[in-house]
């Protein structure tokens, strides 16, 4: 029995590869409909039972949404979903403060050159992003602020204008809930609280640079703020 049931989920596997690259051939977008189970069942030769338990993997994940009186249809992968099991992975789970911030480091300064240039371009981009940073004045708990840091960075890579690259720098969200277990000492705790109002003028700063057309204090500026948590993510009691 137990052979039986590894055989039909690594069958599902496959036919959720199959059903992943039919979307991409096929260039499905957000909202377009699959064929039935029945359809898929007969074109990768399969049962409809294979096909039901692939499409709620898939649907798990975010990436096929089940719609009434429309069937299957493609969704959006749910990112937070996804990260929850790679922070899982040992590369992310054993990193250390210091990997952790150089990979934040080599992503977000890379796109710093991208967002000066939009930012030069798109006057409406600045007001944005500057609209974002006012918000941190507003927040008086801890974890609500460090939640909207997430939310402002991940921002600034989006304004970027590189879309893939929003993708990998979710995949160090693990910097965030790590900063997040690291809240359980009262001596982390402290020491982000007498820290935030200047991370919080170092956003603006960073802006206020590359609105100014000064991409390297924008850089330097980003480094010495992203590089301010090693010694959290270290703090060992």
């Amino acid at each position: 029995m137990l052979q039986l049931h590894t055989e039909r989920r690594r069958l599902s596997d496959v036919v959720a590869t199959r059903i992943r690259e039919y979307v991409i051939q096929n260039q499905l977008q957000r909202g377009d409909r699959l064929p039935t189970e029945l359809e898929l069942a007969q074109q990768f030769g399969v049962s409809r039972v294979s096909i039901r338990e692939a499409t709620k993997a898939l649907g798990f994940l975010g990436f096929l949404e089940a719609t009434p009186r429309r069937g299957t249809t493609v969704g959006q992968v749910n990112l937070r979903r996804v990260i929850q099991f790679l922070e899982l992975h040992p590369s992310l789970r054993n990193a250390t403060g210091q990997q952790l911030v150089d990979s934040r480091l080599v992503i977000e300064l890379g796109m710093l050159p991208y967002l000066h240039d939009r930012i030069q371009h798109d006057a409406g981009i600045y007001r944005e992003l500057n609209e974002a940073a006012t918000a941190f004045d507003t927040v008086d708990e801890l974890a609500d602020w460090l939640d909207l840091e997430r939310q402002f960075h991940g921002q600034m890579v989006d304004a970027s204008g590189l879309a893939p690259l929003f993708l990998f720098h979710e995949l160090v969200a693990v910097f965030f809930s790590r900063i997040q277990q690291q809240t359980r000492h009262a001596e982390v705790v402290e020491k982000l609280n007498s820290q935030l109002t200047e991370k919080s003028a170092g956003h603006r700063r960073v802006l206020d640079h590359l609105k100014d057309g000064r991409l390297d204090a924008a850089q330097q500026e980003l480094k010495a703020h992203i590089s301010s948590y090693r010694e959290i993510l270290d703090f060992q009691r």
